[in-house]
């Protein structure tokens, strides 16, 4: 939709969350668009868009739980995916009550575990827990509270100020025509929140 608006050819670069500032500064790429967080050590290499979609980690379960907070969540087995961010916010929030914590290696064994009863909540991003609500309404699954906000923003070289100012009015535009809105719902199953202006 970026690329169309802008009237350019689309060329992906694959890249990894730990290269993805290296390749946009060096000039590899001109945007990136990888659920890219705001955090004040990123802000001084690179500029960033406006919020476009919403992102979260939060815990899940069925709607019959009671798992409100963290300390209710602590009354049942938790399912997360070890050295992750969502697994280490749990884990701090939870303090003294984190035994309940049941960590697996990777996401898939994670969501196996919750989606065949071996743990009752899940704790994961909002993209993650899109799919599972998606695939298996039978589970009755929804968000039981949220660990932290982490919107996605368009990462915008340095000095790249009428780029960073075109992807500002792309997102505001298809913000008022309830194109992010829809893009939201079927893809991290939320409507597109009212972002803070950046």
């Amino acid at each position: 939709m970026l690329a169309a608006d802008m009237g350019v050819d689309l060329e992906w670069v694959p890249v990894s969350s730990a290269n993805r500032i290296p390749y946009l500064t060096a000039g590899k790429v001109d945007l990136v668009i990888s659920s890219m967080g705001i955090k004040p050590e990123r802000a001084e290499v690179i500029d960033f868009s406006n919020a476009y979609a919403p992102f979260f980690w939060a815990v899940y379960g069925p709607t019959d739980l009671d798992a409100a907070s963290v300390e209710n969540a602590a009354a049942y087995k938790v399912g997360a995916t070890l050295g992750t961010l969502e697994e280490t916010a749990y884990t701090e929030a939870a303090g003294e009550d984190a035994t309940n914590i049941q960590r697996y290696d990777d996401q898939a064994t994670t969501v196996q575990a919750f989606l065949t009863g071996q743990v009752d909540l899940i704790v994961t991003g909002n993209a993650i827990a899109a799919g599972i609500i998606a695939d298996h309404p039978e589970m009755n699954v929804e968000t039981k509270f949220v660990l932290q906000q982490s919107p996605c923003h368009v990462g915008v070289r340095r000095g790249e100020d009428g780029l960073l100012t075109w992807v500002n009015a792309f997102i505001y535009q298809h913000t008022l025509n309830g194109d992010l809105d829809k893009l939201s719902t079927k893809w991290f199953g939320e409507p597109l929140p009212d972002f803070p202006a950046w």
